[in-house]
């Protein structure tokens, strides 16, 4: 099938906009360019580009005004983009993004396509040319890929690269169209490279614009910026600035979920619950006014997850459990549920049910829900542990052999499977090779690190009974050292 071109309203117009030229062979191309869009209403993109390669092609074409010749490509972008031809797409973008006006659907082509073949000099380059030609384009590049990006720059060990990419991204003028992100996590990555080159006064500047607690709550920890934290830092204090900043964006917003739930994590972070339980109350997706949230079907689930949370910091663990369990019942972007059928499994370890946990967990059984590596860490996690807590170790095996060789998927779960099976020393070398990794060290001083106790209960239960025993080994007390030590946060760990 071949969609119509969505950059002109009607092929009409289109045509009407291509003519009134002053070329000699002006005739000839309009004719052409209704025989393309003729093509196309016929379901026959591939005839419509092959038409289209022929007219720009042309003498005259070069000699049409720049806005028309724009015009032109990025209707080639589009047939070629509906005739499956990734050659012609990226040719038709690369053509289209030279010139003044291009759209954000061309730019966002040209920039989708050299990630997807890993041409990331080339993505570098379209980066900062969108900050010349289109800003906008680039403010509304989803973040998942500038993250994946990062991160890819990061693991290929391309800090030239990564630097250049980074400088648009923490540039003053660039800010994400999601009124929710701010970009903080591309200053932090910034700020770790300019640090190492011994640039503290840029890297220090780059933190004072970080808005967002937990990137700097890790920055305190981070070997390498924590001399850059001052020295009166005060995470608590950070939170709160940010949750009064969020009051004021869900006021601004009042059908974002997303804030909603945003304000929800910071009041668990500073240790309301009971606050935490009326703000989410407030939005009950199941109420009426529900009508009013524009992102409730990427949020239902969550605003679930977010209630269990709130109910298991108040000890009310069967309210959590259910409401654990509506949420896993909810598709995650139209697939089953992957997400808090998992949260729902680790729930009822850290409360002492194994059995509930395994049952759960079961879902996964017929391989009908697709994880990420990461998923399937927590999926071995939960399971693994409960089989331990059960008895059967012999069945456990397999879980305990698949974390050991995917520590790098989660390397918490890795961790903590060992301590199930009681094996300390197993779980402190993987903790000593977190704590000494240039990329896992902020983790594992997070998770060690003190924090307020919580309002209901032990600070560790269940899962995480053994974790005080083995942060006090004197063998992970070293690796902390040599790590720059662990903080204290009048916070909730979160």
């Amino acid at each position: 099938m071949c969609m119509p071109f969505k950059g002109i309203a009607l092929p009409g117009v289109f045509i009407a906009f291509m003519a009134g030229t002053s070329v000699a062979d002006e005739a000839s191309l309009v004719e052409r360019l209704q025989l393309a869009t003729d093509r196309a209403e016929q379901e026959n993109c591939k005839s419509s580009l092959a038409v289209l390669n022929d007219v720009v092609s042309e003498k005259a074409f070069a000699a049409l005004p720049e806005e028309k010749r724009l015009s032109v490509f990025e209707l080639a972008n589009w047939y070629a983009a509906e005739a499956n031809d990734n050659g012609a797409k990226y040719r038709y973008a690369l053509e289209g993004t030279r010139l003044s006006g291009a759209s954000e659907y061309i730019w966002h082509t040209r920039f989708a396509l050299e990630m997807n073949d890993e041409r990331y000099a080339a993505v570098a380059e379209t980066l900062e040319a969108m900050t010349r030609a289109n800003r906008a384009a680039l403010n509304a590049l989803k973040i998942e890929w500038l993250a994946r990006l990062n991160r890819k720059l990061r693991d290929n060990g391309d800090t030239l690269l990564q630097a250049r990419v980074l400088q648009v991204l923490t540039d003053n003028d660039y800010r994400p169209a999601d009124f929710l992100l701010t970009g903080d996590n591309f200053k932090l990555s910034y700020a770790e490279i300019l640090a190492e080159q011994g640039k503290t006064a840029e890297a220090t500047a780059l933190l004072e614009r970080v808005v967002e607690p937990q990137p700097l709550i890790g920055a305190s920890v981070d070997r390498r910026l924590r001399a850059l934290v001052k020295p009166d830092f005060d995470a608590r204090a950070i939170v709160e600035a940010r949750l009064a900043q969020m009051r004021d964006i869900a006021v601004a917003h009042p059908g974002s979920m997303a804030a909603v739930l945003e304000m929800a994590d910071y009041l668990r972070q500073l240790g309301r619950p009971e606050e935490t339980l009326a703000t989410l109350e407030a939005a009950h997706p199941d109420r009426v006014y529900a009508v009013t949230f524009s992102d409730l079907d990427d949020n239902r689930n969550w605003w679930w997850d977010s209630l269990s949370k709130t109910y298991a910091m108040l000890g009310r663990d069967d309210e959590a459990v259910s409401a654990m369990g509506k949420a896993g019942a909810i598709s995650e972007r139209g697939e089953l549920n992957v997400s808090q059928a998992l949260n729902l499994g680790h729930l009822q370890l850290e409360l002492g049910k194994p059995a509930e946990a395994l049952e759960t967990v079961s879902v996964f059984d017929d391989g009908k829900r697709t994880m990420s590596p990461y998923g399937e860490m927590v999926l071995r996690l939960v399971r693994g542990c409960a089989l331990l807590a059960l008895g059967r170790a012999e069945v456990a095996k397999p879980d305990l052999a698949y974390a050991a060789s995917h520590e790098k998927d989660h390397p918490s779960a890795a961790m903590t499977l060992p301590l199930c099976a009681g094996d300390m020393d197993a779980a402190a070398a993987v903790l000593i090779r977190r704590l000494d990794s240039p990329d896992q060290h902020v983790g594992a001083l997070l998770q060690f690190s003190d924090y307020d106790p919580p309002p209901v209960g032990p600070p560790f239960k269940g899962l995480y009974a053994r974790l005080p025993e083995l942060k006090a080994r004197a063998d992970v007390q070293a690796a902390i050292a040599r790590a720059g030590g662990v903080r204290r946060f009048h916070l909730q760990y979160q």
